[in-house]
């Protein structure tokens, strides 16, 4: 028995002996992959070869694709997937080069990055350079507020600041329309159109009979407190975007034929009046359907009877005497129809403006714009006057003079009627007083 107790002694020790050589041999394995995964990580002749120790790689730049790091990473348009390999007879795991990463198609991968680069500009779209010039887009900014429908009206506001500035020269009792009561204002009679009525009484009884109606537009009558916009037909107003602001006003006043298809966003689509004269109106009957009032600015005789053709629904036959072509029927009925008083062209031209006044009724470089005439109408019965689309820069002779046709700024200068440097010095003052608010900057000084 003591034989047999000897003998598992010796055998158990055999079998703890061997147990330790075979854990040493196995700690000894484990320090030798520990140190061949260090040496292949850090080999530069593996460093476009990912392998089992590679760590994830940093974020990458916006537009690059991130690696998948379940199937491989991304690395110049080629995926790089780790691959295992059986031991090698040291005992270490090897990772070989796969064939994808072989230096014969390298150059290839190059295209397959064009989609990142595609993607990284879509994601960071520099920002859209604006049209207007600074002076433009800050008093844009500003007017978009008046879109609301909430916006206020102070009563007076714009009339009591054009009385502080000119007193009696502004005369308010004058009618803003001729009415059956035109030979008994002053001066009236003293000169020929545009000035006055002289050696037209008779003509001009004649229209008053057919476009009898005088009164202000309707929505004069309905409101305590009137907000208008002129709106005028400089070139600056493009691409403003102050459709819905102009067409926010309570009353609309246009110029001329400038149209409004087809350029809603910029100038809106209402219009309560538009100030024209035979010639500078639309020539196209379908152009004037609306509910709108043709202001008629008359500046010569045969005006008239141009106008009391049209109103009565008939159709020019003759247009000699006219320096264009004309519109021969305007299919609007006769209440549509307004003269201009002259009395508000002669004050504003030689009152206001200070034009030298004209003794024999010739018209020079003395005759206010359409658009500045807009501007002392509406300050007679409106309450909050803006204009839009007003000023001409005539030092930059190729700037578009208009919002809708190709003219350029030194057409102005070849203008006959107009003096622009002498009324716009006016209608800055205008501005800077408070009197009008410039939705469009062009009048605002700098």
């Amino acid at each position: 028995m003591g034989v047999t107790i000897r003998v598992n002694i010796r055998t158990l020790m055999y079998i703890l002996v061997i147990a330790m050589v075979l854990l040493m041999l196995d700690l000894l394995f484990m320090m030798s992959v520990s140190r061949h995964k260090t040496k292949v990580v850090k080999s530069p002749r593996n460093h476009d070869q990912l392998c089992a120790g590679t760590k994830p790689e940093t974020e990458p730049e916006p537009g690059h694709t991130r690696g998948n790091f379940g199937g491989g990473i991304k690395i110049g348009g080629t995926v790089a997937v780790p691959i295992n390999r059986p031991p090698d007879s040291s005992g270490s795991r090897v990772t070989k080069p796969a064939k994808a990463a072989i230096p014969a198609k390298a150059a290839k991968p190059a295209k397959a990055a064009k989609p990142a680069v595609k993607q990284h500009k879509t994601l960071a779209q520099p920002a859209r350079k604006s049209k207007l010039s600074p002076m433009v887009q800050k008093a844009v900014d500003m007017s978009t507020v008046l879109a609301s429908p909430n916006v206020t009206c102070t009563a007076n506001r714009s009339r009591n600041r054009m009385l502080n500035i000119y007193g009696a020269k502004f005369n308010l009792s004058t009618p803003v329309f001729l009415n059956s009561e035109f030979e008994t204002e002053p001066h009236i009679l003293d000169l020929p159109f545009p000035f006055g009525v002289q050696d037209a009484t008779k003509s001009v009884r004649e229209t008053l009979a057919i476009a009898r109606n005088t009164s202000l537009p309707l929505i004069a009558k309905r409101k305590s407190c009137l907000r208008c916009v002129i709106v005028g037909n400089g070139g600056l107003i493009k691409d403003t975007s102050l459709g819905k602001v102009i067409d926010n006003f309570d009353v609309v006043l246009r110029i001329n034929d400038a149209p409004t298809k087809g350029y809603e966003k910029d100038v809106g689509s209402k219009t309560t009046m538009r100030m024209c004269y035979p010639e500078s109106t639309f020539s196209k009957p379908d152009q004037f359907h609306g509910d709108w009032l043709l202001l008629m600015m008359v500046f010569k005789p045969l005006d008239l009877i141009w106008l009391q053709t049209v109103a009565q629904g008939k159709k020019i036959t003759n247009q000699k005497g006219f320096w264009k072509k004309i519109a021969s029927t305007v299919p609007k009925k006769p209440e549509y129809f307004r003269m201009l008083n002259p009395s508000i062209l002669r004050e504003t031209g030689f009152e206001i403006i200070g034009f030298p006044v004209s003794t024999d009724g010739k018209v020079g470089k003395n005759v206010p714009t359409s658009g500045c005439l807009g501007i002392m109408l509406s300050l007679r019965f409106c309450d909050e006057v803006a204009i839009a689309g007003f000023g001409y820069d005539t030092s930059v002779p190729n700037a578009p003079l208009h919002y809708y046709d190709k003219l350029k700024m030194k057409e102005i200068k070849r203008s006959w009627t107009h003096s622009v440097d002498k009324e716009q010095k006016m209608l800055y003052e205008l501005v800077d007083q408070g009197v009008i608010q410039d939705l469009t900057g062009g009048l605002i000084r700098t």
